[in-house]
């Protein structure tokens, strides 16, 4: 049995690059990290709570608390959109983040249209997006 327990754990062990990979948040969070040179090492998020240990810097989001996001929501009925993207700009500002994370998987109402006119996409997967505020000079 303990034999049996060894083998499985080496298989985990040489798929864990894919165990991580299928897991929501962090595809986006790995993108993150590369990019905290360049945007720094604060972003705001919206969904992803399980997977903000995969983000070596600052992840600001949470359902409560200073940098909720349910303030960044509209929920009727059990589904939520996200409100204007002058709100979410307004948090990403007032905590110093540039980046912004969305778990679109699961809040996948949101003017996506919108948010690329006033962010750039730096990295999507089929859990979410990272995006960067544009320089208001563009």
């Amino acid at each position: 049995m303990l034999w049996q327990q060894i083998q499985s754990a080496g298989r985990r062990l040489s798929q864990w690059d894919s165990i991580l990979e299928g897991r929501p948040g962090y595809g986006i969070f790995a993108a993150a990290n590369e990019l905290v040179p360049t945007y720094g090492e604060r972003l705001l998020r919206v969904g992803f709570e399980n997977a903000i240990y995969f983000f070596d810097g600052t992840a600001i989001g949470d359902w409560s608390g200073p940098g909720r996001y349910r303030n960044l929501m509209g929920c009727y009925l059990g589904t939520c959109a996200f409100v204007a993207l002058e709100e979410a700009l307004s948090v990403m500002n007032t905590f110093d983040a540039n980046m912004l994370a969305i778990a679109t998987a699961r809040f996948p109402r949101f003017d996506r249209d919108a948010y690329l006119r006033r962010f750039e996409l730096l990295y999507e997967d089929r859990f979410g997006i990272l995006l960067v505020a544009k320089s208001t000079d563009d």
